[in-house]
């Protein structure tokens, strides 16, 4: 979805050119990531690079490497703290998180039970912001499922473990992917 909008756009440029290259992957380690990073410019030019990765200090210590390099990084969806990138793109993580615990209050109202969250990675910054603001301002018991990559499958089989042992859930707030997953679970 990411690279079609991106496309799309840039099929609208008109006053200049610019070629994009994508590598997207559902699930990655910081090492993964860093060797992408790491690989920019080194056969041809490449004048900035977006980013949506683990915050991780390997992760941060290549996007300060890149900006050796004179290539800009701009972190997208989630940020990678304490490194030299441009700017970041995305959602106002800890008011969405607290939104979210709102709208759930007055979805459930006096309904007993515990709330589910779920979450791809923790190592996402985004993530921890989201769900550290859920948790401050819901008033129900919290039920955490996911480091999962928010894959479908296994989001199932997360989510799945959590219903057996807590089937009094009355909401679910999905911070990350593998909402099919979690929908079958629930069915």
């Amino acid at each position: 979805a990411v690279r079609a909008a991106v496309e799309g756009e840039l099929d609208r440029l008109r006053t200049g050119s610019v070629r994009a290259r994508f590598h997207l992957g559902e699930a990655g380690s910081p090492a993964e990531v860093v060797q992408q990073l790491d690989r920019l410019g080194t056969r041809g030019g490449c004048d900035g690079v977006i980013l949506k990765a683990p915050d991780d200090p390997a992760v941060a210590a290549a996007v300060d490497r890149c900006a050796e390099r004179g290539i800009p990084a701009v972190t997208f969806v989630t940020d990678v703290t304490d490194c030299r990138r441009v700017a970041s793109v995305g959602l106002d993580n800890r008011s969405a998180g607290a939104s979210a615990a709102y709208l759930i209050a007055l979805a459930t109202g006096d309904l007993p039970g515990r709330v589910l969250v779920t979450v791809s990675r923790r190592t996402f910054q985004g993530e921890r912001e989201r769900l550290a603001a859920f948790r401050g301002h819901c008033d129900r018991e919290v039920v955490e499922a996911g480091d999962v990559d928010g894959l479908d499958d296994s989001m199932a089989a997360a989510v799945g473990e959590v219903l057996e042992r807590a089937p009094d859930i009355v909401a679910v707030y999905s911070i990350g992917g593998g909402n099919l997953g979690i929908l079958a679970a629930l069915d």
